[in-house]
């Protein structure tokens, strides 16, 4: 089988490109997803649970493509390192200064409007 043979057969039979394949070296992959979701409305049961979210992101070795996947599909919870209320101020505030023209608007790339258009499917 000729080399270029086997790049489209191995093509032909490779699973589809998934943008949130990143999620499988998440360092939350094997915790429990309710500690992502604290229960404490505020105060220091809420910061405490919200401290123990934050400590498993920070050993994460896919921050960045979470945050974005969080910026764009996460209304709730702990996700890319932020809670609601800091992903909600990162977007307001990217947009604004969008709107101010301080910052260009690309929709391929600005996480508050899309996941970033990254590919690995294999090359024929």
């Amino acid at each position: 089988m000729s080399t270029i043979s086997a790049r489209l057969a191995a093509a032909m039979t490779a699973l589809p490109y998934d943008p949130r394949a990143w999620r499988t070296e998440a360092a939350c992959l094997d915790e429990p997803l309710d500690l992502f979701f604290p229960t404490a409305a505020a105060g220091p049961q809420y910061a405490a649970q919200v401290t123990a979210a934050k400590a498993v992101c920070v050993r994460c070795p896919v921050i960045p493509a979470c945050l974005t996947d969080a910026l764009a599909h996460a209304p709730y919870g702990i996700a890319g390192g932020r809670t609601e209320d800091e992903r909600s101020a990162a977007r307001t505030s990217r947009r604004g200064a969008v709107r101010a023209g301080r910052l260009p608007h690309d929709t391929d790339t600005d996480p508050c409007y899309g996941a970033l258009k990254t590919s690995t499917r294999p090359h024929l």
